[in-house]
């Protein structure tokens, strides 16, 4: 429901778009979603999960930064491996990444 004002990239708050639900009914809505897709990994493992993050994702097929603790991988983000890791399409080739900060270039 809030933000600081001294973020260094511009914050939002749940405010600035909606009525913001009370931490008990915010927390039971991310039980129910977590309750459903652990129920859909157990039962068909990784592969709707990534198909509906991929549905959703920001940037699919754009240039991002990938910042690591002691570089920055700047490439097309092509999309998801089967285990989960971001695929970086770069100038010397594609990358499968863990884990990274992502940042979007202006």
């Amino acid at each position: 429901a809030h933000k600081p004002d001294d973020a260094r990239w511009p914050p939002i708050a749940l405010s600035d778009l909606i009525d913001p639900p009370s931490p008990e009914e915010a927390l039971a809505t991310l039980a129910r979603a977590f309750d459903k897709w652990q129920s859909t990994f157990e039962r068909d493992g990784f592969a709707p999960i990534r198909e509906a993050w991929l549905a959703r994702a920001a940037r699919l097929g754009e240039r991002i930064e990938a910042r690591l603790s002691d570089v920055t991988h700047i490439g097309v983000f092509e999309g998801l491996s089967d285990d989960g890791a971001l695929i970086l399409a770069t100038d010397t080739g594609e990358m499968r990444i863990a884990a990274a900060d992502i940042h979007f270039p202006t």
